[in-house]
């Protein structure tokens, strides 16, 4: 399913997550450009961490995570050079 349309602007995108796990997919990501996975707890938006207790990023060369439980998440993706989109393959789709 797609997310966010491929685009060069920044971009807060939401997505509820009920059945885990899914696949997130950013396309087009260079350098320093990133998608911060965000998390909702309640209160607010906190990053989202992975088993390591690191905050999920996607970049150029980790452009795809598992994200593992469902919730409210946010997608940060920061604007970027060339046009970038996020792709988003929950289980049994």
């Amino acid at each position: 399913m797609q997310l966010l349309v491929p685009q060069t602007a920044a971009a807060q995108v939401p997505y509820a997550i009920a059945r885990a796990p899914a696949t997130l997919i950013a396309s087009g990501l260079a350098t320093t450009e990133t998608v911060a996975v965000m998390l909702y707890n309640g209160v607010a938006y906190v990053p989202a961490l992975d088993d390591t207790g690191t905050a999920i990023k996607l970049t150029a060369t980790k452009y795809h995570t598992v994200l593992a439980s469902p919730g409210d998440y946010r997608f940060d993706k920061s604007a970027t050079a060339a046009v970038s989109g996020l792709v988003i393959k929950q289980n049994a789709e």
